[in-house]
């Protein structure tokens, strides 16, 4: 069942939000829903490890540490 939420955004935010989702070719409430599953995912292993997870993006051969605040 969906829900509606209410956010409240800076303005730096919001202009991150509009720019990834025009560069993604996807809806703002998309984005919002895929940055919740990354979240999903590092809550899970934070649970499950005793030190702090990381999470990595890879391009081809090259991989970023995704570092969560």
């Amino acid at each position: 069942m969906a829900r509606s939420v209410n956010i409240s955004l800076s303005d730096t935010a919001t202009k991150d939000l509009e720019e990834i989702s025009k560069q993604l070719k996807i809806d703002k409430t998309e984005v919002l829903r895929r940055g919740l599953e990354i979240m999903k995912v590092y809550s899970d292993a934070s649970r499950t490890e005793n030190t702090k997870p990381e999470l990595l993006l890879r391009t081809g051969d090259t991989a970023q540490q995704l570092v969560v605040g």
